[in-house]
């Protein structure tokens, strides 16, 4: 704290001394323990004074009316004029950054938040078929799926989290997305007339879907530990890389399902290290306005 003291006070001296004009020029006197500045008439203006050592120490800044006292011992400052007086608890050091911010890029979800591998069952919550006003049969509620064998995939690239507390992080990741929306009933979407119509098809068929590739990106709020018990929440973006319709058997493809090409949609998580349960829930609709139904897809899944 003594150095700390002739520093300020040689600072002072030698900015004071280099401002000469005809009323006054400011100079510095001191003995051991004490530094002041005064000015050519004598009155001191800066007094620095340090007394003790180790944890007794203390400096003394006296400028003007104002008094700033810290003390080593007790880890406090005074400052008082002649109309306050304030006491307040501070550190020895002045600044200092006790958990500075620390990020980490890892890949292939090496992070707790962000799982690797995401499997989730995919559902229409609602859907609406007001473009077509006569379905009957087969093609009444024709994006009805078969829960089981509609799911996701999506693989975490790379992620990475920002911790702003011990509790409180963002993390942020780069998914490849996979898609499938099996029909429970016999039809498939075919392209007529610039939008997608249902078609009733042989029971014979094993399979009818619509299948969808995309980036994802998900930003996510965190509470809690990484390495124990935490809860997300976030929204997330994507970019559809492709679409396509399938029936089998046999085989046909159709290409270019007027999917979306870009969406969005809102995320949550439960989770404990890199195991979490995940719901996203879409706010975008699967396809194009005019094109489709509208249908925001449900996903539930597990993130490990």
């Amino acid at each position: 704290m003594k150095k700390l003291a002739f520093f300020v006070t040689l600072f002072l001296g030698v900015l004071t001394m280099g401002q000469e004009d005809s009323a006054a020029q400011s100079v510095v006197g001191g003995d051991d323990g004490r530094m002041t500045v005064s000015d050519s008439s004598g009155r001191g203006v800066v007094d620095i004074s340090a007394s003790g050592d180790g944890d007794d120490s203390r400096v003394v800044i006296r400028v003007a009316s104002m008094e700033v006292v810290m003390r080593g011992d007790a880890d406090r400052v005074q400052s008082s004029d002649s109309k306050t007086e304030t006491s307040v608890r501070t550190e020895q050091r002045f600044v200092e950054v006790r958990n500075p911010v620390k990020y980490r890029i890892v890949a292939f979800g090496g992070s707790n938040f962000q799982s690797f591998l995401e499997v989730g069952i995919n559902t229409f919550p609602v859907v609406d078929y007001s473009m077509y006003p006569n379905l009957s049969g087969d093609l009444y509620d024709f994006m009805d799926l078969r829960n089981g064998k509609s799911l996701q995939w999506a693989f975490s690239l790379f992620d990475v989290t920002v911790p702003i507390t011990d509790w409180f992080s963002v993390t942020s990741a780069i998914q490849l997305v996979f898609n499938e929306y099996v029909f429970s009933r016999n039809v498939r979407l075919v392209k007529e007339g610039g939008m997608l119509v249902p078609q009733v098809i042989s029971p014979g068929y094993k399979k009818s879907k619509i299948s969808t590739s995309a980036f994802q990106i998900p930003v996510l709020l965190n509470l809690g530990r990484a390495k124990s018990f935490h809860f997300s929440a976030g929204l997330y973006g994507g970019v559809t890389l492709g679409s396509h319709s399938k029936i089998k058997f046999p085989k046909e493809k159709v290409y270019n399902m007027y999917v979306n090409p870009f969406y969005a949609g809102a995320t949550f998580r439960v989770g404990f290290r890199g195991f979490y349960v995940y719901c996203n829930y879409g706010l975008t609709g699967l396809f194009k306005h005019g094109k489709g139904p509208v249908a925001a897809p449900l996903t539930v899944g597990i993130g490990f």
